[in-house]
């Protein structure tokens, strides 16, 4: 029960009736159809908003017959020292903003929106110091400091919920039955309780509260009827602040850029997991909301059963198409068993009765499977429209410009495109295919790359051409708008998105790389000097192996397509190229571990091969320097044969003592341990096999020790021996099969089986026989 605080800030409230409170949750069918009532019943001279004020402009858009939810207000702001902020604020159909913007066309109503301005919203939690922004979005009404913790961890206890959705969805989301004033007084008790009936709150907060307030109080002191719309969290707040008179003099954001756009959302990213307001299966209430806002009064005690069924048979259909069996009658009992389910609650069906009933009566494999299907039907991806005259961000613009200047679509009615790009040949494909390559780096849905030559993810290099699959659509228009808090242009925004870059600091070595290859295939030669210098920075300060030579390979698979180096930086590019193999070799000592021989191998095999192909910038030397310096106990036998072999390969001589020497030791090693020779083996074979075939000395060593070996030994010897002779190609293979062959008059002479050997062999042989016809299977 409400203590005695309680009843007095709710009367405090409601004591002025010009003021006609509506606060809501966001999205919530349930909040919508009462407002909508309310309106009716109550008339008011003006609806106030809780959405930013700077976003008014977009008004007439938002009440705009061409305009069809969802769609969301995306608002920016970047200042003078380069931090950017942006924000979403998404009207869904069954919001209860959207349906006050609705109302108050259909009535003649005002409309306004008097939250405090975007301009001076602090800095969102998911942008680091550098002003970069992370890659979800960054939803307005998100913060969970808004909902008190601890009361709503009371509440899932006390109810048995397993979530704030299911807990709503109890008590509140089907109240259709409550007249709009008591609902509305509900969730009036509901905010209060949330913040503990304090006005204290998060200092943001109070200033958003007291703003509004103070947009609310000139239109009270008019005489006029108003109807606020906002969080049910806010209105202790506002009255505090309508009571206090305290006038707000914000001050102007001095050298700020900014901007509101309304851009098609679609509903899918209203259930994002980080979005305070968010709704779970979103596509679940705007399927309620489609059937709620229609049925007549009578009609709402089988409105539940009716979407039911009617979801029932649509997820028959989806399931059926995901391969798994579905039967009508599975349908009937689904919704038979929501209901079930819920009087057993003593509360109306809901999603979270649905859901559970579906898995009940259709599930017949895994649970976990079945949940990824019931997420994916309840997730509504196709956006809204926006209405054609809308103007144009410069961006859109902007591309829509470039777009027609390289004859690629830039509307519908061009359809779907496929484009082949000689970019070593003609000028205008190269233009063409920066362009698209900037798109893509924005991650903005237009051009997918087929085949061809692609350097940042080092696939088709040997190809000359590059094939496109081009396609205009509105979400392509929508991604620019969402880049708009970084630029005008593409280019401006390509520009500042490299600047955050650069600044970040858990950047690795391979992300430079990618960034300096990603930069060449935009045509963005300026970007080459500070890259270079970022990658060379990033090589010195790199401790990671598995980082450092993968750069280093991406950096020479773009120097060996010098075409795409067609700038003025080919020499700093070699020299950049020229340290980081000095570096890597001077670290190569200390990151050989016997534990690593698996990742090793490799690394051996690519400097050397690096060497091999531009000695002018990986000089042989620094290799050899860093391999006679690994120590002696680091060695496994495999990493001591790709040694020797590298040591024999940078001699450049036919004679070289170093391997021959090193596989007499591995021989009378192998004595002790069978495995020692194949190792060595394997690693010659990694890095040099046709060292093992091709010189003479190395293979009469082999041919003698194994034509020399008796048959235990040879036997422990031969797996060992096989791995390596697998690494050979197949000329290779068939050198070495040569080893080990003798005269037909040496293999009679060997020593036959006798007699007890055979009776031995015969046994084993029925032996298995029978062990083989226990499981039913014989052999005649």
């Amino acid at each position: 029960m409400p203590d005695a605080n309680c009843n007095t800030a709710m009367n405090g409230l409601n004591s002025n009736p010009d003021l006609i409170w509506a606060p809501v949750r966001h999205h919530s069918p349930i909040c919508s159809w009462q407002l909508l009532r309310l309106v009716k019943r109550h008339k008011p001279d003006v609806i106030m908003i809780e959405t930013p004020a700077d976003a008014q402009p977009l008004l007439t858009y938002l009440q705009s017959g061409d305009t069809k939810p969802p769609v969301a207000a995306y608002m920016y702001s970047m200042s003078e020292d380069g931090q950017a902020r942006r924000g979403f604020i998404p009207f869904a159909p069954m919001s209860p903003e959207w349906n006050a913007l609705q109302a108050g066309k259909q009535h003649n109503i005002p409309c306004h929106f008097i939250d405090l301005p975007y301009t001076h919203w602090p800095k969102k939690p998911d942008e680091d110091d550098n002003g970069e922004l992370s890659n979800t979005d960054p939803l307005l009404y998100d913060s969970e400091e808004a909902f008190s913790e601890t009361y709503i961890k009371a509440l899932l206890a006390q109810s048995r919920c397993e979530s704030f959705d299911q807990w709503w969805d109890r008590y509140f989301e089907h109240q259709y039955h409550t007249p709009a004033e008591a609902f509305f007084e509900q969730m009036q008790l509901f905010g209060s309780q949330m913040r503990q009936h304090q006005v204290n709150a998060e200092p943001h907060t109070l200033l958003r509260e007291h703003y509004m307030a103070s947009r609310i109080a000139p239109c009270l002191a008019a005489g006029q009827k108003v109807l606020v719309v906002c969080g049910a969290f806010h209105c202790q707040g506002i009255w505090h602040y309508l009571q206090q008179a305290q006038p707000l003099q914000l001050q102007p954001e001095p050298n700020q850029r900014s901007g509101c756009h309304l851009v098609p959302y679609p509903l899918s990213r209203l259930s994002h997991r980080h979005y305070g307001a968010s709704l779970s299966h979103s596509g679940y209430y705007a399927h309620w909301w489609r059937k709620l806002k229609a049925a007549p009064i009578k009609q709402l005690g089988i409105l539940t059963r009716q979407v039911h069924a009617e979801l029932a048979t649509e997820l028959m259909g989806f399931l059926v198409d995901k391969g798994h069996a579905v039967a009508m009658p599975q349908c009937v009992d689904l919704v038979v068993a929501a209901e079930q389910l819920a009087q057993l609650r003593d509360i109306a069906p809901g999603r979270s009765e649905f859901i559970e009933a579906a898995q009940l009566t259709l599930v017949k494999e895994s649970q976990h499977a079945f949940s990824r299907w019931i997420d994916e039907f309840f997730t509504e991806s196709k956006a809204g429209t926006v209405p054609k005259n809308l103007p144009t961000a410069p961006i859109v613009a902007d591309f829509h410009e470039r777009s027609r200047q390289l004859k690629l679509p830039c509307q519908l009615i061009d359809g779907e495109v496929r484009k082949e790009l000689a970019i070593y040949r003609q000028a205008n494909h190269l233009c063409q295919s920066h362009f698209l390559h900037q798109l893509a780096f924005l991650d903005v849905p237009y051009g997918e790359q087929l085949g061809g030559p692609n350097f940042a993810n080092q696939s088709d290099l040997h190809r000359v051409r590059e094939q496109w699959q081009i396609r205009f659509s509105p979400e392509t228009e929508s991604a620019l708008v969402e880049q708009s808090h970084l630029g005008s242009t593409i280019e401006e925004v390509i520009h500042n998105t490299l600047r955050q870059q650069l600044n970040r600091s858990d950047m690795t070595s391979y992300q430079s790389v990618t960034l300096l290859l990603a930069a060449l295939q935009m045509g963005l030669p300026n970007w080459l000097s500070p890259l270079l210098t970022l990658v060379k920075h990033q090589m010195d300060s790199e401790t990671d192996q598995s980082q450092l030579y993968p750069s280093l390979s991406l950096l020479f698979q773009c120097l060996s397509g010098n075409r795409l180096l067609a700038h003025d930086h080919q020499h700093e590019f070699e020299s950049v190229i020229q340290h980081c193999f000095v570096r890597l070799c001077a670290r190569l000592p200390r990151l050989v571990d016997p534990r690593h021989e698996k990742e090793l191998l490799p690394l051996f095999a690519e400097l050397l091969k690096l060497t091999q192909q531009r000695a002018d910038l990986c000089l042989p030397s620094y290799l050899q320097d860093a391999l006679v310096a690994i120590p002696a106990s680091q060695f496994t036998f495999a990493l001591q044969g790709a040694c020797s072999a590298i040591a024999t390969v940078l001699a450049q001589t036919d004679h070289d003592p170093i391997l021959l020497n090193t596989l007499q030791a591995m021989i009378e090693q192998s004595y002790r341990e069978p495995d020692a020779l194949g190792d060595f083996c394997y690693g010659i074979a990694f890095v040099a096999g046709h060292l093992l075939y091709q010189q003479t000395e190395l293979k009469q060593c082999l041919d003698t020790f194994l034509s020399s070996c008796d048959e235990a030994l040879y036997l422990q010897t031969l797996p060992a021996m096989r791995r390596a002779f697998l690494q050979l190609d197949y000329d290779g293979f068939t050198q070495m099969s040569l080893l080990c062959q003798h005269d037909p008059d040496t293999i009679a002479h060997e020593t036959q089986p006798d007699a007890d050997d055979i009776e031995l062999m015969q046994q084993i042989r029925q032996d298995a026989l029978q062990g083989l016809q226990f499981w039913g299977i014989h052999y005649d």
